[in-house]
């Protein structure tokens, strides 16, 4: 695994998060909107069937729940090792990219600096975590 593969791995994580956020949200929305009108039989064997709806609802956020967790000790992991980097800049511009999933342009105004001039001490950055930290 590479420097870049490593930390952007929080990246992914956060990414997959949201996107069951959203799959839950819709859910919820789904549950919301299902109703049984008078007089009709209930079916259970259905898609929106809202027993399964709910029982769906209840894994995925026992799954979303576990996957926060994981990514908050992995978050931590990771602050930790970018924390001790000697370059400051090395250390904003990892962390706001790698931990705060912030756009490249977000960090270089922030920093009052060009985008180019930003991956290019990204590199740096990288470069000098590989060799801190023993990545092929």
């Amino acid at each position: 695994m590479t420097v870049k593969d490593y930390l952007y791995s929080v990246r992914v994580s956060d990414k997959l998060i949201r996107t069951k956020e959203h799959e839950l949200s819709k859910l919820r929305l789904n549950i919301a909107q299902v109703s049984v009108k008078q007089n009709e039989p209930v079916k259970t064997s259905g898609v929106n069937d809202p027993m399964r709806i709910v029982d769906r609802i209840a894994d995925l956020q026992t799954e979303i729940n576990r996957e926060i967790d994981n990514l908050v000790r992995l978050k931590t992991e990771i602050r930790s090792k970018i924390n001790a980097l000697d370059d400051y800049r090395y250390i904003a511009i990892l962390t706001e990219y790698y931990i705060n999933c912030q756009r490249w342009e977000d960090i270089a105004e922030s920093m009052e600096m060009s985008v180019r001039h930003t991956l290019r001490l990204h590199g740096e950055a990288l470069q000098a975590f590989r060799k801190k930290f023993d990545f092929s």
